[in-house]
């Protein structure tokens, strides 16, 4: 640098003159924009993330309603482990599941007769079938309280006050189920209460459909049965009743198995009604679909645009209940070939028809995996709930006949009794 000059001033160029540049090489070259980096820890409130992936997994379970233990959120927040949990986690999923490794294991025992593993081993394991049986009588002790408890209710509600009713219409002013009221009453009182209820119950078993409701009540009667000689074979076996007696195992056993194929045959009875039941409305909705399209191809240049548009929609609610109903009818069969496998093995050990052990340890394997097939289904498309309460509204107390207030004075009593927001407003006037 020369004296009088800064040291910071640039010196000058010793090069030439500078080339004279071009307008379009002065304006600023466009930027490229940067791609934002994605972040790898989990979407919170400072991330950038907004789609929702596994990442958010921990933060979602954590602020679930369900939570109470983080893999409890975890596990229902996942469609194939919440069915597994809810299938584990159910006693009937538990029986079914004992169901099959026990008939497994009896099929292969019998199949295989010690010529693979030898006899001591297949004897262990006929054994431990033996201790899932075992297992699965311990699951279903108290079973026989909730199938009599449903059997009483559906027997006050459709049998005993329907009869009532009966009487009712026969005798509107007095009437009971008592055959004699008062002990000096004369005969011809008893005679003519006797009378009255025979009379009743005529009326009654002639009514249309009450077979149903028998059938119904057979069913359930027989599975309270089965369930309670289940629990006193269980209890004997165990060495809690007459010192483990197998003689008595073996008569409580055949008596649990009597109610069993009873509960099973009126099951199948109800089936076929409701298989015929359905098949007429099969036909009858597939007899109106034809009718539909006949119409429709007629007629077709006089309908608008509107009215096309609102056949093919009542066309397509009656192809949606159409596949309803025959979906039903395949949920029937499956369920009957069920029913008949469990009547055959049943049958065989109740009354000792001699088939092989080996014929009927199949079919209780091939019943037992269409049961465990049919309660998953359930659990996966949400339909199994045994703890929510399907009743509805709570009803009014019903009052005894002849103390019913007068349809006019109900009405009367419910104009009286919400009085309008005008009538208040000219009162305060």
């Amino acid at each position: 640098t020369s004296p009088g000059t800064a040291w910071w001033t640039e010196a000058p160029s010793t090069v030439g003159p500078e080339p004279p540049v071009s307008p379009e090489k002065d304006m600023p070259r466009p930027q490229h924009p940067i791609r934002a980096k994605r972040l790898t820890y989990a979407a919170g409130e400072d991330s950038d993330r907004e789609d929702e992936s596994e990442d958010n997994l921990v933060e979602k379970a954590l602020e679930n309603g369900y939570f109470v233990l983080v893999e409890h959120a975890l596990a229902a927040m996942d469609r194939k482990v919440a069915t597994l949990t809810g299938f584990l986690n159910a006693t009937e999923g538990r029986d079914k599941m004992f169901k099959v490794t026990q008939y497994g294991l009896r099929t292969f025992c019998y199949n295989e007769q010690g010529r693979l593993i030898g006899k001591e081993q297949n004897e262990l394991l006929v054994n431990f079938a033996g201790k899932c049986s075992l297992t699965r009588k311990f699951l279903k002790i108290g079973q026989w309280l909730a199938m009599m408890r449903i059997t009483s209710k559906v027997i006050q509600v459709d049998i005993i006050e329907r009869y009532y009713d009966m009487l009712h219409d026969e005798n509107p002013l007095n009437y009971s189920l008592r055959l004699k009221e008062e002990k000096g009453s004369a005969l011809s009182h008893y005679a003519r209460n006797i009378y009255l209820h025979m009379k009743a119950l005529f009326k009654f078993f002639i009514q249309p459909k009450v077979w149903l409701k028998m059938l119904v009540i057979g069913r359930l009667m027989g599975l309270a049965g089965y369930f309670a000689g289940d629990n006193i074979v269980w209890a004997i076996k165990t060495k809690l009743l007459y010192r483990g007696d197998k003689t008595l195992a073996t008569f409580w056993l055949r008596r649990a198995l009597y109610c069993h194929v009873a509960s099973c045959v009126c099951a199948l009875l109800l089936n076929t009604y409701q298989a015929i039941k359905n098949w007429n409305r099969l036909v009858h909705i597939r007899k109106r679909l034809r009718e539909h399209n006949r119409i429709l191809e007629e007629h077709i240049d006089e309908y608008d645009l509107d009215r096309d548009s609102e056949h093919s929609e009542k066309q397509a609610q009656m192809e949606h209940y159409l596949q309803m109903v025959k979906d039903k009818m395949a949920n029937l069969r499956f369920t009957s070939f069920k029913l008949m496998l469990d009547v055959f093995s049943s049958s065989n050990m109740a009354f000792k028809f001699g088939i092989d052990r080996r014929v009927t340890a199949s079919m209780s394997l091939t019943s037992a995996l269409m049961a465990t097939w049919q309660l998953w289904k359930r659990i996966e498309a949400g339909k199994y709930n045994p703890c929510k309460s399907s009743s509805g509204p709570k009803k009014s107390p019903r009052l005894p006949r002849g103390l019913e207030p007068p349809g006019w004075f109900k009405r009367r009593r419910a104009k009286s009794s919400t009085p309008s927001i005008h009538e208040s407003s000219k009162k305060c006037e």
